[in-house]
């Protein structure tokens, strides 16, 4: 349990400064789901889940918010994540009885953001500060590769075949007599 209760400590103790009320070194967090550099294409669903709380006051706020932001910053966008899963291995890392329901998750489709490179930061909503944790996870969005459709071959039935060609043979000394017999005869 020693290594468990090290990962939660270590995962994120940095706030970043995003607003002029932000609360510096307030919060901590953790992103469980996602691996830093992690590829999703645009036809799959991004699910971000894990833990977060003020620790200024040892609770967790009602509101946080998963924050993508391209890494050229030219692209920013905030979802409403879903407070309220138990987190009792959080209690226990940190003693705090007050960080139970600390955990969140959130579900985005891919394709709701640009192609490109992100990082991740959670945020949270107090009444008096907003709080802020960048612990470095970062995704690529990728284009979903077209599969390359095989030619359509329709399938041919019996009754579909076509007649076998029958090519002239070559003409016979009787059939050409016979057909000067004719062309004199219409004189």
């Amino acid at each position: 349990m020693t290594t468990l209760a090290f990962f939660l400590l270590t995962a994120c103790e940095d706030a970043n400064n995003t607003q002029a009320n932000i609360a510096e070194d307030s919060t901590f967090c953790a992103i469980d789901t996602i691996k830093n550099d992690t590829v999703i294409t645009t036809a799959e669903q991004i699910y971000v889940a894990g833990w977060a709380f003020d620790e200024l006051s040892d609770s967790t706020p009602e509101h946080v918010h998963v924050k993508f932001t391209s890494t050229n910053e030219q692209a920013s966008k905030t979802f409403d994540a879903q407070r309220g899963a138990k987190r009792p291995d959080v209690v226990k890392a940190f003693n705090k009885p007050g960080v139970e329901m600390s955990g969140f998750d959130l579900m985005v489709p891919a394709n709701t953001l640009a192609t490109g490179k992100y990082k991740i930061v959670i945020l949270q909503d107090t009444p008096k500060y907003n709080l802020s944790c960048d612990n470095g996870v970062g995704i690529e969005i990728i284009e979903q590769a077209t599969p390359v459709q095989p030619p359509i071959v329709s399938s041919t039935t019996a009754n579909e075949i076509a007649a076998p060609v029958v090519l002239p043979t070559a003409t016979t000394k009787k059939s050409t007599a016979n057909q000067k017999k004719v062309e004199h005869s219409k004189e």
